[in-house]
């Protein structure tokens, strides 16, 4: 059965395809499908409606549950965790976050200096198909109709 809801896109920069993060466990969908975005703003909100799972250690990631039952990891950033004071966390794990929220407030200039890549991964975890309709231009946080996702299949989100 297929689940349809309005997904904003959760940060700003340029819209890429998924192959283009550099590290395979992404650009290969291993986790699942998705998109990604160079990250040129400093606000992180929430996609969907739904729960926080997760905030990874240091508050590069965020994995959130949607209301429709949708698994997503938000991924600040490559090899971000070891820089002090880019990230701060606005919520916790097991808060309920409405659509636009704020999650996650990034120091991107630290990121696009100091990472191993600017390029932040949005995957979807539970087998769903992502078909970009931006690609290559500058999208916003919070921006509607930036992707098409076909919904389904099941999936698990860790923090490992």
């Amino acid at each position: 059965m297929e689940k349809t809801t309005e997904f904003l896109c959760p940060m700003t920069g340029r819209l890429l395809d998924l192959s283009a993060v550099p590290d395979e466990v992404f650009a290969d969908k291993v986790m699942g499908d998705g998109f990604a975005v160079d990250l040129q703003g400093k606000d992180v909100v929430a996609p969907v409606a739904g729960v926080v799972e997760s905030v990874f250690p240091g508050g590069h990631a965020v994995c959130m549950v949607a209301d429709n039952g949708c698994q997503i990891l938000i991924h600040i950033g490559l090899e971000t965790h070891h820089i002090p004071g880019v990230y701060r966390v606005r919520v916790k794990a097991g808060q309920r976050v409405k659509q636009g929220e704020l999650l996650v407030t990034a120091d991107y200039k630290k990121v696009r200096k100091h990472a191993h890549s600017p390029v932040s991964p949005v995957v979807f975890l539970n087998q769903e198909k992502v078909r970009i309709l931006k690609e290559d231009q500058l999208v916003k946080a919070g921006e509607n109709h930036i992707v098409e996702i076909t919904y389904g299949g099941q999936g698990e989100c860790t923090t490992a």
